[in-house]
């Protein structure tokens, strides 16, 4: 057992519970589960309104994260996000987002240019 700052702190460790007396008592149990999360096979999403929800709700968490990110690492970051229609969203911690937004344009011009020469595929 840790001695000192921290000791007797729940760290998940989970220990059998003694209920003895504790039945018809009114008292509220704090247990913690130990509830795992199931893991979604990654393939595309066949319908499009489903697709789009998922999409919008996993864009905003990425952006949230990115914004964290900057926030508490002080560091400058950058996200860029295509829809599958090909609209452009974006995030960004430090610079001017209209100068961001000219760059992120003429960057997606330079990808459209290569897609259609078939160097990236």
């Amino acid at each position: 057992m840790a001695k000192g700052r921290g000791a007797g702190v729940d760290r998940g460790i989970t220990r059998p519970l003694n209920l003895q007396g504790m039945v018809g008592t009114g008292r509220i149990l704090n247990l913690r589960l130990n509830m795992v999360r199931s893991r979604i096979e990654l393939k595309c999403i066949e319908d499009v309104q489903k697709r789009r929800v998922c999409f919008s709700k996993r864009r905003a968490g990425l952006m949230k994260k990115a914004s964290e990110l900057s926030v508490l690492c002080n560091a400058e970051v950058g996200l860029i996000v295509f829809s599958g229609t090909g609209r452009l969203y974006e995030f960004s911690s430090s610079r001017s987002p209209y100068a961001q937004a000219e760059q992120i344009r003429s960057l997606k011009e330079e990808v459209m240019m290569l897609e259609t020469e078939n160097i990236i595929s």
